[in-house]
């Protein structure tokens, strides 16, 4: 049974599931402003930086996740539920802090994004798909668990993990043989799971690939430059 049949079976974390994709649809999410927000603090969750007459969407996220130390992960194209919209991770180098951020392009013209909208993760870890034995334990939890299982013999397996809000736990999937992953969100205990995203084109960044030690020459789908 793959992941995305597996966890259709159980209830979605509602909204925490559905945020990013609010946000991505124009939703009342709250708005920040670089110059007069405190970046020496984590970025509020499930906030959006936006074009307008103090700069671009794209210039204002750049600026704030270098304030805030972090380095690009992954990068994606979200297929579903919003349609074909870049989808980016980044995280601290000690996985103290990181973010999963939508925008509202695809990632080849991401810096034409009008709007950037993200939710805030901690006690994140970064794995190397190409040397994952099996499901990290920190998310081999209840249905979570399950689902990660079966999905890990198809070849697809966890590249991040973290904890959100409320202590629920966020996953993200990569199978490096199609290019594509999802993002997985359940409670604390690995229940009421749900696929908050599905991704095509995923694929580590060169700095990520550097700090994981995976051979530069693996074919990755879609690979940024």
């Amino acid at each position: 049974m793959s992941l995305a049949s597996t966890l259709r079976k159980a209830a979605y974390a509602a909204p925490l599931a559905f945020a990013l994709a609010a946000a991505n649809a124009n939703a009342a999410l709250p708005i920040i402003e670089p110059d007069t927000a405190d970046l020496s603090k984590p970025l509020p969750s499930y906030s959006c930086f936006v074009t307008n007459e103090k700069g671009t969407a794209f210039d204002k996220l750049v600026k704030a996740m270098n304030a805030r130390n972090q380095t690009i992960v992954a990068t994606a194209d979200q297929v579903l539920p919003t349609g074909k919209r870049a989808q980016i991770f980044t995280s601290a180098r000690d996985g103290s802090e990181a973010y999963d951020i939508g925008l509202n392009t695809p990632k080849d013209q991401m810096k034409d994004t009008n709007k950037a909208c993200f939710r805030t993760v901690k006690g994140v870890n970064i794995y190397n798909v190409y040397s994952l034995n099996g499901v990290p334990n920190e998310v081999n939890k209840g249905e979570l668990g399950i689902g990660l299982a079966s999905a890990f013999k198809s070849g697809t397996k966890v590249v991040i993990t973290g904890v959100l809000e409320k202590n629920g736990l966020y996953v993200v999937t990569y199978n490096p043989e199609k290019g594509h992953g999802t993002v997985i969100l359940s409670d604390a205990n690995g229940n009421r799971a749900g696929e908050a995203s599905i991704m095509s084109s995923v694929a580590y960044t060169k700095k990520a690939r550097e700090f994981l030690g995976i051979d530069q020459s693996v074919a990755l789908a879609n690979q940024p430059k």
